[in-house]
């Protein structure tokens, strides 16, 4: 059989063969139209028209976001992190050439977010979120979002702090919290990511996760960035000193079953990003593929060199790992975008890195027959 697990059934049965052959056809036929009205789709769908106002952001058209139907699935997701802000030749790093070159591209989460000694003062990297330094990135992030992109935040990271500020009494970590909350929201923005890479116990991140979903809704989305390792093993290695498995079973929406972190952007660094294997003995310990986004470096200098793997292999392993989930794989994370495909044989622009990927994601793989013929 294809694969080793089945998501979301125990048993494949002719029901099931049978509602995914529906749906095939209804992506037929919302593929013939789209080709009828010359309406391109990989990712999200946009037509280019000309916009005198956008030529105030540095660029030659306006794309507009045409939605797809309610029926489309919202996996695989392409994700940026963009934590550096100028690009390798000391240019401004502008964010829009991911629409530019429909890139396919779904969530962009910008890095990192830290809580300082004193309650309020929250930066993005080393400025507030006010300050001048970002005034075109928040420009640039309104024109995301109006095409579809979904942006984001990461919370934590490499340095330490943040997270044992939010361990403290509730009065203390209310402190903390409001203030970063008003800032989500004043930005508009549509989720955060933890990255929590200090120990903490598992109560920081319940409560924090609690609180958010609480105050900014469901609709708002709550991500995690473990090392791919913690979700491998229950006593894998971890730098945020709790179980990603207790986090996972207790971090649930008060009342209900429903998971409080929508997926978790996994660190698949090393040889992990070569082949399935490693990915599959995460699903092995009953992670949702859904859930699990395969984040990898996208230049050698952004982590260990030999956590590095070029965008070919990259794309062979997107491809055997949707196959093998039929079509349920959660997506592709890069770190970080300012100098994608800077490590790849010839270099390429960041936008053709993700362009790259999103082509392994998007494209029509022929899944459903293979299993058709596998079950007769």
């Amino acid at each position: 059989m294809l694969g080793i697990w089945l998501p979301k059934h125990e048993v494949w049965t002719d029901e099931h063969h049978i509602k995914h052959h529906e749906q095939r056809v209804r992506e037929r036929e919302l593929d013939r139209h789209q080709h009828e009205h010359k309406i391109p789709g990989i990712a999200s769908q946009y037509v280019i028209h000309n916009d005198p106002v956008v030529h105030n952001h540095d660029i030659d058209h306006h794309l507009t976001f045409y939605p797809h139907p309610e029926h489309k699935r919202t996996i695989p997701r392409l994700i940026v992190y963009v934590q550096t802000f100028k690009a390798p030749d000391g240019r401004a790093l502008s964010l829009l050439p991911l629409l530019e070159h429909q890139t396919g591209i779904t969530h962009v989460i910008l890095a990192s977010v830290h809580l300082h000694e004193k309650p309020g003062e929250i930066r993005l990297n080393d400025h507030a979120f006010g300050d001048p330094t970002w005034d075109r990135t928040w420009e640039e992030v309104k024109i995301l979002q109006e095409n579809g992109v979904k942006v984001m935040v990461m919370l934590g990271g490499a340095a330490a702090g943040t997270y044992k500020r939010l361990n403290g009494t509730d009065h203390e970590f209310y402190e903390y919290y409001h203030p970063l909350r008003n800032l989500l929201q004043t930005n508009n923005l549509d989720g955060i990511d933890l990255d929590i890479e200090e120990k903490v116990p598992l109560t920081v991140p319940i409560r924090l996760l609690t609180a958010l979903h609480r105050d900014m809704g469901p609709q708002f989305i709550l991500t995690m960035a473990p090392l791919a390792s913690a979700l491998a093993h229950k006593d894998g290695q971890n730098l945020s000193g709790f179980s990603y498995f207790d986090l996972d079973e207790f971090a649930t929406a008060p009342g209900s079953d429903t998971k409080l972190v929508h997926w978790y952007n996994g660190m698949f660094y090393g040889g992990f990003a070569r082949g399935p294997p490693f990915y599959e003995s995460v699903m092995e310990q009953g992670w949702e593929p859904e859930r699990v986004v395969l984040g990898v470096l996208d230049c050698k200098d952004d982590g260990q060199p030999n956590g590095f793997v070029h965008v070919e292999t990259l794309g062979d392993t997107i491809r055997s790992l949707r196959r093998e989930t039929r079509d349920s794989f959660g997506g592709v994370s890069g770190w970080e975008y300012w100098d994608a495909g800077q490590s790849e044989y010839e270099k390429i622009e960041p936008w053709m890195w993700v362009k790259k990927v999103g082509e392994a994601l998007f494209e029509e793989l022929p899944y459903v027959e293979e299993v058709k013929s596998e079950l007769r």
